[in-house]
């Protein structure tokens, strides 16, 4: 297994796609309705992706029952809601999402928004 992961190593599919672990990217849509892209790289319980939402597009309210996930801007502007709390997102910004928690995401600007997502799987012990 490699540990380092250029772009050029990791080729985007539409939305729809999914991990063993059941997340799912089937919700990544832009404003027309065409799926976005995700990347997807990782092992059996950490998994990163890479995600492009153009302008408009959005995650659809979801969330996951044993998977902790983080968000890590690299591009764009977006709307971040975590259970009943809203923030704004420019390149850079952070965000903790635990387990069991609503979450979603839009692209609130005029450029593709480009985010990291990291999760790691919980054990169910």
């Amino acid at each position: 297994m490699s540990l380092r992961i250029r772009p050029e190593d990791v080729t985007p599919t539409p939305g729809g796609a999914s991990l063993s672990s059941g997340l799912q990217d089937e919700s990544l849509v832009d404003r027309k309705g065409r799926k976005g892209l995700a990347a997807f790289i990782g092992t059996g319980r950490l998994k990163m992706i890479r995600q492009t939402y153009q302008p408009g597009g959005r995650h659809f309210p979801h969330h996951h029952r044993s998977t902790e996930q983080a968000y890590y801007l690299l591009a764009g502007k977006g709307r971040v809601r975590i259970g009943s709390e809203v923030f704004e997102a420019t390149p850079g910004t952070m965000f903790y999402i635990p387990p069991m928690t609503e979450h979603e995401m839009e692209n609130i600007g005029d450029v593709p928004l480009v985010n990291l997502l990291i999760c790691v799987d919980l054990d169910e012990e």
